[in-house]
């Protein structure tokens, strides 16, 4: 007896726009010089392997709960140090549970954004962004807090050797 495979309507929706890109790169790859068309073929292909990094990588995130370790190791991959200051607030205002101490402090304590900014070392940073994802984890927001962490382009975070 034969199974029938279930193909769901998404799967022939993608299936459709992959016959239909492959037509165009047909028709694209026909006036092409000969090395023109192994450049592209380079390039696709540099595209095509770095697009299935991605996907593997965000299928995991999904299928694995976010933890404190995958989303630290996130948050320092590629010398990351802390978003920049007006992500770090906005981050800082997800978070739950906070709440002013009597000696003006906070719990968790506040980002090191304006003139904290500029008195402060990176590895501060760091460590102050540390406590923040500590926070999310102990108040159980590690997901809402990592996807977005994980939405901010890598142009609002602050590095390691930036001035």
């Amino acid at each position: 007896m034969k199974k029938l495979k279930t193909i769901t309507k998404l799967e022939l929706e993608e299936e459709k726009e992959n016959k239909k890109l492959a037509e165009i790169v047909a028709r694209e790859k026909a006036l092409m010089t000969p090395e023109l068309e192994a450049s592209f073929d380079r390039t696709a292909d540099f595209l095509v392997a770095n697009l299935n990094k991605n996907v593997i990588a965000e299928q995991k995130i999904k299928k694995d709960k976010e933890t404190f370790d995958t989303l630290w190791q996130y948050c320092t991959d590629d010398n990351r140090v802390c978003p920049n200051p007006s992500k770090w607030n906005d981050l800082f205002g997800m978070l739950k549970n906070t709440k002013q101490k009597s000696d003006g402090g906070w719990n968790p304590s506040l980002p090191l954004i304006l003139a904290a900014w500029e008195e402060t070392t990176p590895l501060e940073k760091q460590l102050r962004l540390k406590e923040h994802i500590q926070w999310a984890a102990d108040n159980n927001q590690l997901n809402e807090v990592g996807k977005f962490i994980r939405s901010m382009p890598e142009s609002e975070w602050t590095h390691f050797e930036e001035k």
